[in-house]
Order: C-alpha cells, then structure tokens, then sequence
C-alpha cells in the first residue's frame, strides 16, 4: 500500500521539524537554551543539529539527538514516532521505477530503458533481464522501497527505514514480499 504526499500526512501528525519548531515555540526557547537543556556541552554543535531536524534538512536524524531534544522540550515519545512515520511516509512516495543490475560485487548501474515504466512493466522486465542473465537486478521504486529479484525471478520487497528502534515494522507502512 503506498502512502500519499506530505500534505495530508500533517493533517494527521506533524513531520519531525514541524514537531520540534511548534515545541520549541510553546517553550519560549532559543536554539541555544534548547541545545544547553538537551546537554549539549558544544552548543554550536547541538544548535546546527536542532537547525537541521526544524527546517527539515536531516531526512532521518540520529535517534539519539532526537531523544535530546524531545527531552529538553518535553516531547512524548509517541509524538515522535508518529513525526517519523510521517517522514517515511514523505519518502517513501512512489517515485519512475529505477532498474538497477549488480554486474559484479559492489558494481551496480543502471539498466538502460527505452522509456518510462510503470511499477508493473518495470517488475516485469527487471524479472526477464534477471534470469536470462543470471544476476541480481534492484527495482526501485520510491526513496526507500526496494524491489530484489535474485536470478531465479524470486521477488522480495523491502522498506529501508533508518531507525534501528523502528526495525522496519511499521503500522502505517508494510513491508511484504512482492508476488
């Protein structure tokens, strides 16, 4: 099941640097405050990490500095998780189908396609290329989301979430083997 666009996804729950700014706001803090209250001894440090995760420009943030931080401005722990689902939700957006093949250990490139596939053709001609060549070929299919056929044409989709503490089980976001 894909997920669709940011915009709905923060009617629900905020993304993480929504979530941070609002709760840094509520407190009356600086940036400086915030990072001295998460402990950080080099403030300039924990001031560009809480810059990056407010305007977004750390995609999946260590988990440690978000705890830091949720911690210093008193921030559930379910609030986070749910900012993060909304952020693998952003990611996992269905991007044109990418057919990649391992020629060789760590040599992968691109198969060359005439134009562009649907997810079903694309699946289609990776499953073909893969067992008339004998390799491994990668569908990508979003940010995040992987398709794997080994040489055999057995297919395993896969999610690739960042956060160890997530361990790629998400409610909201299945991961299944593809048919």
């Amino acid at each position: 099941m894909w997920l669709f666009g940011r915009k709905k996804q923060t009617e629900d729950a905020p993304t993480l640097a929504e979530l941070f700014r609002e709760a840094r706001a509520r407190h009356g803090m600086s940036r400086k405050e915030c990072a001295h209250a998460a402990g950080y001894q080099n403030v300039t440090k924990g001031c560009r990490r809480l810059c990056e995760i407010e305007r977004g420009e750390a995609d999946f943030p260590d988990e440690r500095v978000l705890a830091r931080f949720a911690t210093a401005l008193d921030i559930d722990d379910e609030e986070v998780r749910r900012a993060q689902r909304v952020e693998i939700a952003r990611h996992d957006a269905p991007t044109d189908p990418e057919i990649l093949v391992q020629w060789a250990p760590k040599i992968v490139a691109p198969l060359e396609c005439s134009s562009k596939l649907s997810r079903r053709k694309a699946l289609k001609v990776a499953s073909n290329f893969a067992r008339k060549n004998h390799k491994d070929v990668v569908v990508c299919l979003s940010e995040l989301r992987r398709v794997y056929i080994d040489p055999n044409g057995a297919r395993t989709e896969t999610l690739e979430v960042p956060w160890s503490s997530l361990e790629g089980e998400l409610p909201d976001v299945p991961v299944r083997a593809v048919a």
